[in-house]
């Protein structure tokens, strides 16, 4: 009973006898004086229920009564110790476990339990007074400390990308120096790129060899297979075998089943190869109906099959659970290219009646004249009546608006990445804590998407605005795991900050190798990149006669060797739980240094979360 006085009812009786005789021989008068009674403990403030292990319990107050009153003893200092037991649980209570009474009352904060388990019970005793019985609080529960992980993708990007950004900001990432991060990098090949280039990472022929780095390199739904499965694919595949006939578990689906959150946050489609990857199964990338269909209602043809559309083609069973926040573009009212094979008119309507009619999901998209989208997204995901949050915005070109390297662009009818980073992290945590269901952890993945997009168009500025997104979500990500009232710190949370593959061939310039520095990159030298001509690729360059080549003697600031994917490293980033773990297991690239394969960065989500 909290915030009462429990105690055992105590009977004090008269207590007469007689004495040994008296010298001589005469019998002493009976004493007929009343003993006082000892102390009683009772439990005034009882432990909270629902803590998690090793946290904080609230304050507990034990009660000193007066014996014969049962009244509080307010001028009693007795010293009053406390010890936890349960019936089935073994534990630790660690804290000041012994304390002086003031004005009556032994208060104890700061408590706390190493092991989950229920039925646990303080026991109050008095140090020192045997006489005075112990007293047990009501019964509570510690629940199992959370685990979660937090991954990055920065889509796209590689050394020379972050390199770009730093110089146009002037300002260091969130992970730069002494930030608590652990630095490697990351092998992305494909099956195909295995095949093409006769093995793995080569680390003699990727800094001697530039068609090596170009040489059939990975796509975003193999590398994500590899990254999410832990197995490799053939490119295009979506958590599949590399012939499409065996359907891999995602690390996702492990997470679901064994009571962990699950969302996933981009600025493209949905149903892009990233996000995919991670929340469906498909033989091919491009039915992207048939992946959004899995990753918002569990069955690939909830809204449509392949009769009517190919897109919907390719599934490879349902996904049940599916995932509790889906947030990102690809939305059809604003995506009208004839191309648009990620979200399809029938699922925004099928989305629109659950959230009308109490559905499963509370859905949003982006609407004209509303300007606020991220504050509106924002205020559902504080509604303790919402349990799942799906949302897709877009444009014309799919994704989310393009952020340019000066912070404009950015349109408010969709909301950032980093308020939807914010989003997601508020639902996913109120699940946790309030859902025995949910009540492990998650698992979330954030792309930034567009960075890919940007770089595939060869187009620096629209690149350094993604990244720069990009970083404010980290940031608000850190921010999150630094709150205490989340359950969360750097012990139970792991961060993943990483890239799929590089885009672009970002390099000083034509046959130069990525290990060699880009120029300065400002407004400047941003305003310069225009298209090479006979390259098929831009550049930023002086351009001193104007004739749109590079000429011997200008000065070029940089270019990009391609349109497409490359087969460099590309960094990672780990802080928090485990983030040390993959060193061990490193290889070492002579310019790079220590790298490992995207298939191992599957098994450290696995244990950080305990699967």
């Amino acid at each position: 009973m909290h915030n009462a006085i429990r105690a055992a009812v105590v009977f004090v009786g008269m207590v007469s006898g007689f004495s040994s005789c008296s010298k001589g021989g005469a019998s002493a008068a009976p004493d007929t004086r009343i003993k006082k009674a000892p102390p009683i403990l009772a439990w005034r403030i009882d432990p909270v229920s629902g803590t998690r292990q090793n946290r904080e319990l609230a304050t507990v107050g034990v009660a000193v009564l007066d014996g014969d009153t049962l009244e509080i003893d307010g001028s009693s200092t007795l010293e009053v110790s406390i010890s936890i037991e349960s019936p089935t649980h073994v534990a630790t209570l660690s804290g000041v476990t012994q304390k002086a009474a003031t004005s009556g009352i032994a208060r104890f904060g700061g408590l706390r339990v190493d092991t989950p388990g229920t039925d646990y019970r303080l026991i109050a005793s008095a140090t020192d007074r045997p006489e005075v019985e112990k007293a047990a609080s009501s019964s509570f529960t510690i629940r199992k400390d959370p685990q979660h992980v937090i991954v990055m993708v920065a889509d796209g990007w590689g050394n020379q990308q972050l390199e770009a950004t730093r110089s146009y900001t002037n300002t260091p990432a969130p992970f730069d120096g002494p930030s608590g991060y652990a630095t490697l990098h990351v092998s992305n090949f494909s099956l195909d790129t295995i095949d093409a280039t006769k093995g793995e990472y080569d680390i003699l022929r990727a800094w001697n060899d530039i068609g090596y780095l170009v040489d059939t390199p990975t796509d975003s739904a193999a590398s994500s297979t590899a990254m999410f499965c832990g197995q490799k694919t053939r490119n295009g595949r979506i958590a599949c075998s590399g012939d499409g006939s065996q359907r891999f578990r995602t690390v996702a689906e492990e997470a679901l089943a064994a009571g962990f959150g699950c969302g996933a946050v981009t600025t493209v489609p949905i149903s892009h190869a990233t996000i995919a990857a991670f929340l469906a199964h498909n033989t091919s990338r491009l039915h992207g109906y048939a992946i959004a269909d899995e990753m918002l209602f569990g069955d690939p043809n909830t809204t449509g099959t392949s009769s009517k559309n190919i897109a919907w083609s390719g599934g490879l069973g349902p996904s049940t659970p599916s995932a509790d926040v889906v947030l990102g573009a690809g939305h059809p009212s604003w995506y009208r290219a004839t191309n648009n094979i990620y979200v399809s008119p029938d699922m925004i309507a099928k989305l629109r009646l659950d959230t009308t009619s109490s559905g499963a999901w509370r859905f949003f998209e982006r609407q004209t004249g509303h300007v606020d989208a991220g504050a509106l997204l924002l205020t559902a995901a504080s509604d303790p009546q919402i349990s799942r949050l799906t949302g897709i915005w877009g444009s014309s070109t799919g994704n989310m608006e393009y952020a340019r390297a000066d912070g404009s662009g950015l349109e408010p009818e969709n909301p950032t990445l980093a308020q939807m980073t914010d989003a997601a992290l508020r639902l996913l945590t109120r699940n946790t804590q309030r859902d025995v269901a949910k009540s492990n952890g998650f698992l979330l993945v954030i792309e930034g998407g567009a960075i890919d997009w940007a770089c595939h168009d060869n187009r620096l500025g629209e690149m350094i605005g993604e990244m720069r997104e990009f970083h404010s979500a980290i940031e608000r990500v850190e921010a999150w795991v630094e709150e205490p009232l989340n359950d969360s710190d750097w012990q139970n949370t792991l961060l993943i900050v990483t890239g799929d593959h590089e885009t672009g061939f970002l390099s000083a310039g034509y046959g130069s190798f990525p290990g060699t520095p880009i120029g300065r990159v400002d407004s400047t030298t941003l305003a310069l990149e225009k298209q090479v001509k006979g390259r098929g690729t831009r550049a930023s360059w002086d351009d001193a006669d104007n004739d749109d080549e590079i000429d011997s003697g200008e000065v070029v600031h940089w270019v990009w060797q391609s349109l497409g994917h490359s087969n460099q490293l590309v960094p990672l980033y780990l802080r928090g739980k485990l983030s040390n773990d993959l060193s061990s297991q490193a290889s070492l690239d002579p310019v790079r240094g220590a790298f490992v394969d995207s298939t191992a960065l599957h098994s450290l989500m696995r244990r950080a979360l305990g699967l």
